[in-house]
């Protein structure tokens, strides 16, 4: 997978991707080019030290479509296969978006959809947040909108400035931003090679996921996770609330912070054990835990999968 990396300044993401791919760490892939649009970026010194091609695009007054033309032609020259965003700080025009469909990847300090735009750990402490941190997702035409791929949380501590909230979570940036890429490679790997879709073991991903994050939210924090789902799903008229895998859809806005924070962090074990069990994302259309009230009020959860042919993988019901 041939990789293009956007950057403003000194472009420390990009140093850690570049690390990674080099290594094989980021398995079958290339940084082709480093790109920024600014003559004096820190990181184009840093990715010709690393043997790796770097091109200045500057704007020079031009239109944003203008400017992203000329980017266009410098990727499509080097057949870019995936753009990742690292500190670039210029929007990227619809023109660009449609050049390389679900194939621009970007990542912002902040849970998204929460906080998104410039000044994020700013915006979270102001807004009293328990807890922050970071988002791989893919870029759409809308400002830090597109669908995540993976996110991890950051506590926000009693005392922390801007300074130290961000520090922390950029120590956590480098790490989630390759653990994202690896998993496109893989399904890069896979979709290339045509590797079959193991649809056999869709139940079963969907079994195992939701009865182990249901045993984990038995363990977490003294049971007090568990008790706050068992009081929402007592409270919800329907007595059913819906936790779904794909990142993206926002459906985390009905769930407590500490509901949320579990969530948010058992969702990125979901790619790994996909890929664990030979599945592409890419086959999975819906990816959703249902948990619901049993006539005798015990609580049940079942797994349900829909891959993208329509057929859909329901696990067995838990109680607990």
């Amino acid at each position: 997978m041939k990789i293009a990396i956007l950057i403003s300044g000194r472009g420390s993401n990009m140093v850690a991707l570049v690390d990674a791919v080099k290594s094989g760490e980021i398995p079958a892939s290339e940084v082709a080019v480093v790109i920024s649009d600014k003559r004096d970026a820190a990181g184009l010194e840093k990715a010709r030290e690393r043997g790796v091609d770097a091109v200045v695009v500057e704007r020079n007054g031009r239109t944003r479509e203008e400017h992203d033309a000329e980017i266009i032609s410098v990727l499509n020259s080097y057949g870019v296969e995936l753009v990742c965003l690292a500190g670039y700080m210029r929007l990227l025009s619809p023109g660009f978006i449609r050049a390389f469909p679900d194939r621009i990847v970007n990542i912002h300090p902040s849970l998204l959809p929460s906080f998104p735009g410039l000044n994020a750990q700013k915006q979270a402490l102001e807004a009293g947040a328990e807890f922050s941190g970071c988002t791989v997702h893919f870029v759409d035409e809308l400002l830090d909108h597109g669908p995540a791929i993976l996110q991890q949380w950051v506590s926000v501590e009693k005392g922390d400035s801007v300074r130290s909230l961000s520090d922390r979570i950029l120590e956590v940036e480098h790490k989630l931003y390759i653990e994202a890429l690896k998993h496109l490679a893989i399904e890069h790997i896979g979709q290339r090679t045509k590797q079959p879709k193991k649809y056999k073991v869709l139940k079963a991903l969907a079994h195992n996921f939701s009865h182990s994050f249901v045993s984990l939210m038995n363990y977490m924090d003294g049971n007090y996770v568990i008790d706050e789902l068992r009081e929402l799903v007592h409270q919800k008229s329907d007595h059913r609330i819906l936790v779904d895998w794909i990142p993206g859809n926002n459906s985390d806005a009905e769930l407590t912070p500490r509901i949320r924070k579990s969530v948010q962090s058992y969702r990125q074990s979901l790619i790994r054990d996909a890929h664990n069990l030979g599945v592409l994302l890419s086959s999975i259309k819906e990816f959703r835990t249902e948990i619901y009230l049993l006539k005798n009020r015990q609580m049940a959860v079942d797994g349900v999968i829909v891959d993208d042919r329509g057929r859909t993988y329901k696990a067995p019901v838990y109680d607990f």
